[in-house]
């Protein structure tokens, strides 16, 4: 199986085995509140213990002897490399700050009552709901003095930090805001914007202040230092994780936390990008020019949001064909409640992918997916390596053969719970059905299912 094939399927199992109404934010919460703290005993922690060890002769001398080092060229070398708002820690591991709890263990399904699909007839070009359709207001909840204040708008959270707050001017396709909230510790704002309708937890956090920051790092970060806009801006990958139920949290270069810091005027600003850059195949997916293009529109020196294809956010039918250049075949019949959501287009294969999902919201249809591959090119007849003779049958698509396939190889081993799969070639096109589904999704499908799934294209 190609590599690309592979990581989409590993993709499809991941958000298979996420319960539906498992929710990451309080887990973004509880890690942003828990850096918070961290940040802030740290830098208070460092400071009281510089003034207790330095006396007046010492840190005369120290002054000194470092105006002289900075005036040679090893200094200016050394002073370019000086970062103003991320702090290295000691090493890559940290205690957790005193009642700061760890992430809580992860949720498990449970089996439901099973049941195979109905199908119904659709218009072929069937879309979901639009992004703006999304419902984004939620009460205020009561919280505790000093503790963060969710679920504010604009205007609230404004009237509480006493300042303006900068709202971006353009935002990506997908991308909307759900989330304010004001944290009187800091003195922050931070505006949560979150892609929809995928449902891996993309999103990007803008936080704003009067105060700069001292975000404590793992020893062995790397801090980028960049110039956008002629404003001195600081980047960092990565983050700190605990398990549950230990005491300490370790830095991890390759997490999906993508931090930006810097000041303009009397403000500071963050902005925290959220994703998986394993997970090319998100709809969400960030690119560091896309990141940088969304630094430089809260700066101010750029109005609009770069307006390039999403190859793997295609909104209709018309502009996947557009993008992949050959004419869809699209179905007239699909599971009841199913709906066209996006399309994705393979730059190095040419193939197309259409994603059907349940109309409902994000959260409950994540990992369960109708897909339709189809390529410009014969498929060549795959080896089956792995797969028990049980596991494939010789059926026919109208007057096409095909072979239908219960369940997957996935990192040499089969599983064959993983997906449903049909697959057949017409005269000058590849075709492939793919459903995957969860434990606690009630709808099953079934091999005539997906054969008449495939005829009703057109």
């Amino acid at each position: 199986m190609e590599e690309k094939l592979l990581k989409q399927a590993l993709n499809q199992i991941a958000d298979r085995d996420v319960p539906a109404d498992y929710d990451p934010r309080p887990v973004v919460r509880m890690h942003l509140d828990t850096r918070r703290h961290a940040s802030s005993n740290t830098a208070e922690r460092n400071l009281h213990h510089s003034r207790v060890r330095l006396t007046a002769i010492a840190a005369f001398i120290f002054l000194a002897a470092a105006g002289i080092f900075f005036l040679t060229p090893q200094g200016r070398g050394f002073g370019q490399q000086a970062f103003r708002f991320f702090v290295h820690a000691p090493g890559d591991t940290l205690p957790l700050p005193t009642g700061i709890p760890t992430e809580p263990p992860h949720p498990t399904r449970t089996p439901a009552a099973t049941q195979i699909a109905t199908l119904q007839s659709v218009a072929p070009a069937a879309a979901a709901h639009a992004v703006e359709s999304y419902p984004t207001d939620t009460p205020i909840s009561p919280v505790a003095a000093g503790e963060p204040v969710w679920n504010l708008t604009i205007e609230k959270a404004q009237e509480l930090a006493g300042f303006e707050v900068q709202v971006p001017v353009s935002l990506p396709d997908g991308y909307r805001l759900d989330n304010v909230i004001y944290n009187p510790g800091t003195g922050e704002v931070a505006q949560f914007y979150e892609f929809h309708p995928y449902s891996a937890g993309e999103m990007f956090i803008l936080g704003q202040r009067l105060s700069p920051p001292a975000d404590v790092i793992g020893l062995s970060a790397t801090v980028e230092q960049l110039t956008l806009g002629g404003v001195p801006v600081e980047y960092v990958k990565g983050g700190w994780f605990g398990a549950s139920g230990s005491g300490v949290e370790t830095w991890h270069a390759d997490a999906v936390f993508h931090t930006f810091h810097w000041q303009a005027g009397e403000f500071y600003f963050t902005l925290v990008f959220m994703f998986d850059e394993s997970d090319t195949w998100s709809p969400a997916y960030w690119t560091r020019e896309g990141m940088l293009a969304m630094v430089e529109i809260v700066i101010g020196v750029r109005s609009e949001f770069p307006q390039q294809p999403n190859y793997n956010n295609l909104p209709s039918i018309e502009q996947a064909e557009a993008v992949a250049g050959f004419d869809l075949f699209v179905p007239s019949i699909l599971p009841e409640g199913f709906v066209f959501t996006r399309a994705v287009f393979e730059l190095h294969t040419g193939r197309v992918l259409l994603v059907y999902q349940p109309q409902e919201g994000s959260f409950t249809n994540s990992g369960v997916q109708l897909l339709i591959f189809e390529a410009p090119v014969a498929r060549e007849t795959p080896t089956w390596e792995g797969y028990p003779a049980s596991a494939l049958v010789d059926v026919q698509v109208g007057s096409a053969p095909a072979t239908f396939v219960r369940g997957m190889v996935l990192d040499g081993s089969y599983d064959p719970d993983a997906s449903l799969r049909l697959l057949w070639n017409s005269s000058d096109l590849s075709f492939e059905i793919r459903f995957t589904t969860r434990l606690d999704y009630p709808l099953r499908m079934d091999q005539e299912q997906l054969i008449a799934i495939a005829e009703s294209m057109q």
